[in-house]
């Protein structure tokens, strides 16, 4: 009778492990297991880790910035809300992005990352459900933090 028990319990685990490895993420199905990088993000906050006196924050989080990237691979920024004199790299209007491959970014950033291009330049970036960051810290640039806009 225990051996049956423990035959089962090792079919279990057996079954247990081959899901896990199965539905494992590999870094280019980051959109795929984390969240989509499509849709509607508001930008609520850009550090600066390296400027002359010292990292800066600038909280957006009361602004109307958003960032739309469509499924054709266009990312419009628009400034909904007043005048704001600063708000990171991207003016409004439209860029292309894409989502580079584990190859192309590690030759583009010299480490395996999940990357995002914007326009020409190249960002780390990390998405899930409800957040999306976007790093060029690694470059002496910012980091962007945005969470979904949920439609």
């Amino acid at each position: 009778m225990n051996t049956n028990i423990l035959n089962q319990f090792m079919y279990a685990t057996i079954v247990l492990t081959m899901t896990c490895f199965f539905c494992s993420c590999t870094k280019k199905q980051n959109d795929e297991c984390n969240g989509t990088i499509e849709g509607k993000w508001k930008l609520v906050k850009i550090t600066v880790p390296f400027t002359p006196t010292g990292p800066k924050s600038y909280d957006y989080s009361k602004h109307d910035i958003v960032y739309e990237f469509d499924t054709n691979g266009i990312l419009t920024v628009s400034v909904e809300t007043g005048q704001i004199d600063w708000y990171g790299g991207h003016e409004k209007g439209e860029y292309s992005y894409s989502i580079i491959d584990e190859s192309e970014a590690k030759e583009a950033v010299g480490a395996n990352a999940f990357v995002l291009k914007i326009g020409t330049l190249y960002y780390s970036y990390n998405v899930n459900d409800k957040e999306l960051i976007i790093d060029s810290s690694p470059l002496d640039g910012f980091v962007y933090y945005f969470i979904k806009i949920v439609q």
